[in-house]
């Protein structure tokens, strides 16, 4: 999937903007490469079960930009906003914001996503949703607010797709708790076969 620079946008937060190359460049391709949900990908870089620490999630009927230009007029859409941390370790990973179109979920799925802590991704696997994913563009790193001088190492934004049609819209910046685990050697065996990391996710 061919992977583009995001239009430029004005950002709230003035943070440094030094990126460390090496964790930007393996992060990007990993992600680029792996087939996992988000959620999966970042369980099995970690090794630890993660949970969406929700900021805000509210309902809208006002269609929010052009890709979505091709859904019903007055439909619901749902933004929220998560931190993905780690369970355990309660660190940051990923500040993550998502724009959904209520309707492209089934009711169970959205439920998951209403009363539980589980990450979209995960409540997409579990729910056995096929999704493409699609326009991948890479965002400017700093976070859209001021939080604790944080800066992320990498961000972007892409649509979903669910039976064919948008559903979805997530821009995601990695943080920078992530670049301990992103040496060469750390990530070799990530989603690969001979990882010995396995998330048990019957597990409450």
């Amino acid at each position: 999937m061919e992977v583009v620079e995001c239009p430029r946008t004005t950002t709230g937060a003035v943070a440094n903007q030094t990126l460390r190359r090496s964790p930007d460049e393996i992060l990007a391709a990993k992600l680029e490469e792996t087939q996992f949900s988000v959620t999966e990908f970042l369980e099995d870089l970690v090794k630890e079960r993660v949970f969406a620490d929700v900021i805000s999630q509210v309902s809208t009927r006002e269609k929010p930009n052009s890709y979505f230009a091709g859904s019903p007029p007055d439909v619901v859409f749902v933004r929220r906003e998560a931190l993905l941390r780690g369970r355990r370790s309660r660190l940051a990973y990923v500040y993550a914001r998502t724009l959904y179109l209520a309707a492209a979920l089934p009711p169970s799925a959205r439920n998951d996503l209403q009363e539980t802590d589980d990450p979209i991704g995960a409540v997409i696997v579990r729910h056995g949703l096929r999704v493409e994913r699609e326009r991948v563009c890479v965002e400017p790193p700093l976070l859209p607010f001021d939080w604790d001088n944080e800066t992320s190492i990498y961000a972007r934004r892409y649509g979903v797709k669910i039976a064919g049609k948008p559903a979805m819209q997530i821009s995601e910046w990695f943080l920078s708790n992530l670049v301990v685990f992103l040496s060469a050697d750390s990530v070799d065996q990530v989603g690969s076969e001979a990882s010995d990391f396995k998330i048990d996710r019957t597990a409450p």
